[in-house]
């Protein structure tokens, strides 16, 4: 058993009907996020995925992929930034935030927590569901991720739910 560093999602597979697409946004004022952290847009403008309040609805939603860092609240209006979309068949892997991966099962729906500008899946969360898991990476990697982990990875795909919503 170890204890991996939790880091933003990573984009392991796109949908070869909908690859990677980019869209340019303005970024709310007093938003802040790291490179590869989950956004929403708000009123038009970026703001960081944040912890679920509702699901599918609002604050639950991830709509964007922050491809570069925005810091100490520098976004403007005025600005152009280039995220990634988010698209309901894209995989992803992500750190577990709260047991290991040996618990997570396949095909049930998680929440996110953001902590420090890192998301991670939720497993205790079963009501603000953003996340489908698909597959646990100690199944397909055993010989660099254990199920024993702390913050183990496991591969999910966003749902549509949390994806076609209105950001708030």
């Amino acid at each position: 058993m170890a204890t991996v560093t939790a880091a933003n999602p990573a984009l392991i597979e796109s949908s070869p009907a909908k690859p990677m697409a980019y869209q340019e946004a303005f970024v709310h004022t007093d938003a802040t996020y790291s490179a590869g952290q989950f956004c929403k847009l708000v009123a038009g403008l970026v703001k960081e995925g944040t912890t679920g309040a509702a699901s599918g609805v609002g604050a639950d939603a991830i709509q964007l992929y922050a491809l570069t860092a925005v810091s100490d609240a520098i976004g403007d209006s005025t600005t152009v930034h280039t995220f990634g979309v988010v698209h309901e068949d894209d995989l992803w892997e992500i750190n577990e935030k709260t047991t290991t991966m040996a618990r997570i099962t396949i095909g049930v729906q998680y929440g996110m927590d953001v902590t420090s500008n890192v998301c991670t899946l939720l497993s205790t969360d079963t009501t603000h569901k953003v996340f489908v898991v698909r597959n646990p990476t100690w199944a397909e990697r055993p010989y660099s991720d254990n199920s024993a982990d702390t913050l183990a990875r496991v591969t999910v795909k966003v749902l549509s739910t949390a994806i076609y919503t209105v950001g708030a």
